[in-house]
């Protein structure tokens, strides 16, 4: 038997492919920021170089998390900037379906925390793994986000 035509929505396949798409990319820039925060919670995923008594010419390192306050406390903020940042872009990112406006405010954090997580790297005059996949992941993020805006404002009903 033929199911009612007037008993359920008809999409056709090019409209699946597209929702399924922008499904694709807000999921896959939400799972980056989400593992771009799993990175962060890592204890040797920032380095910080101190000087040594006088006397030794040894240069000593020490490594922190990004949740970590010690790089705040010595005066380097980036660290902790791309932390708030990149958890308030994971939750304006789950809740996306709102509006336009939440999309882009997800963005623009995502964006800013990838400066900043590219700002501690050089600040902190000693580039770690953990650093570079953190601001890799970000802009990947950037990338998927861009690509559902695109999807969604092209496709979207006027």
């Amino acid at each position: 038997m033929k199911p009612c035509v007037s008993c359920r929505k008809l999409i056709s396949a090019s409209e699946r492919d597209i929702i399924m798409k922008t499904n694709i990319f807000k999921w896959c820039a939400f799972a980056f920021v989400l593992l771009s925060i799993g990175v962060m919670i890592f204890p040797s995923a920032y380095v910080m170089r101190w000087m040594s008594p006088p006397g030794s010419n040894e240069i000593w390192t020490s490594s922190y998390s990004y949740f970590s306050f010690i790089p705040y406390g010595y005066g380097n903020f980036f660290p902790f900037l791309t932390v708030i940042t990149a958890v308030f872009s994971a939750v304006f990112r789950f809740i996306t379906n709102v509006s336009l406006k939440l999309n882009i405010t997800a963005l623009v954090l995502t964006c800013i925390s990838a400066g900043c997580s590219l700002l501690s790297l050089l600040m902190s005059d000693s580039i770690t793994l953990a650093g570079v996949i953190i601001f890799i992941f970000m802009v990947s993020s950037i990338v998927f986000q861009c690509l559902y805006l695109r999807t969604k404002q092209a496709h979207s009903p006027a």
